[in-house]
């Protein structure tokens, strides 16, 4: 939770992390790990890469002294796990639910009571009653807390965490004082580590759902269409609401979701299509 603060200091010339981290220093921060109903990893890789959203994300981290870049990246999350069966969006209703960021929010407003449980207790706390669900990650992040144990239901989709990137950090003068030579080798290790580390992901994820549902017995479910339109509708409040914070927030908000508005166009007949058409 330091890394923005030591690498931006020079304490640290550079450090790996997410930007969701740093919503309470620049909310606009989220829209380069992920936000709710936003794009997918494809998608995100092909705004920050060749969309624009690179250059806005350099601008918002200048004056934190730090050149960020996409390193890394956990995939599509899951949208968490919940000791009893959620059939409608009244079942979500005074639930304690262990959710961050704008999707804590988005909860919120639905009516549960979103919780900042750290990943070590997540596990005793829905083992004791504490909490009522959590989300995570995905499967392969998610077996390694032993969930399965005290929450037998697993949802999708992961509305409110459609990506993962993470990011590698450079301080702002390291980085200008390399030669272009240096500079383009830092580029390129930072995204050769987001391609393997989604690819490895995507492995991990695989290997991990089969054994959830086979050896462990995880029942796996959809989240109910009421709760998942009310809660796109409340999405569209909340990051408009990230969008009025700053003039660099409204510019990102903008090119973000007029991306992933010409994307939607693109998927709906290219992968969504094909993968329709792959397995019936």
């Amino acid at each position: 939770f330091e890394v923005l603060d030591a690498v931006g200091s020079g304490v640290a010339e550079m450090g790996h992390t997410a930007s969701f981290y740093w919503q309470g220093k620049q909310p606009a921060a989220v829209y380069f790990t992920t936000v709710p109903f936003g794009l997918v990893p494809s998608e995100h890789v092909a705004w920050v890469d060749a969309g624009g959203g690179q250059a806005l994300w350099d601008e918002l981290y200048a004056p934190f002294g730090v050149k960020p870049f996409m390193g890394g990246n956990t995939g599509v999350c899951m949208g968490g796990w919940f000791r009893h069966e959620i059939k409608s969006l009244e079942d979500v209703k005074g639930l304690k639910l262990r959710s961050l960021g704008l999707g804590g929010e988005i909860f919120r407003r639905l009516g549960a009571t979103p919780q900042t449980t750290p990943p070590g207790e997540i596990f005793t706390s829905l083992q004791s009653g504490v909490i009522d669900g959590a989300e995570f990650v995905g499967p392969g992040s998610d077996i390694a807390l032993g969930l399965y144990r005290v929450a037998p239901f697993y949802y999708g989709p992961g509305f409110n965490k459609p990506n993962g990137t993470g990011e590698c950090l450079v301080a702002l003068k390291a980085w200008q004082g390399l030669e272009p030579d240096l500079q383009g080798i830092i580029a390129q290790a930072c995204a050769a580590e987001a391609s393997f580390a989604l690819a490895e992901m995507e492995r991990l994820n695989v290997e991990a759902l089969a054994a959830l549902t086979g050896r462990y017995n995880v029942q796996l479910k959809s989240f109910p269409d009421d709760l998942v339109s009310a809660a796109r509708a409340q999405a569209v409040d909340v990051l408009n609401e990230v969008a009025a914070r700053s003039d660099v927030a409204r510019r990102i908000h903008a090119s973000y979701t007029a991306f992933r508005e010409r994307m939607a166009n693109w998927s709906r007949i290219s992968l969504r299509a094909v993968l329709q058409a792959r397995d019936g």
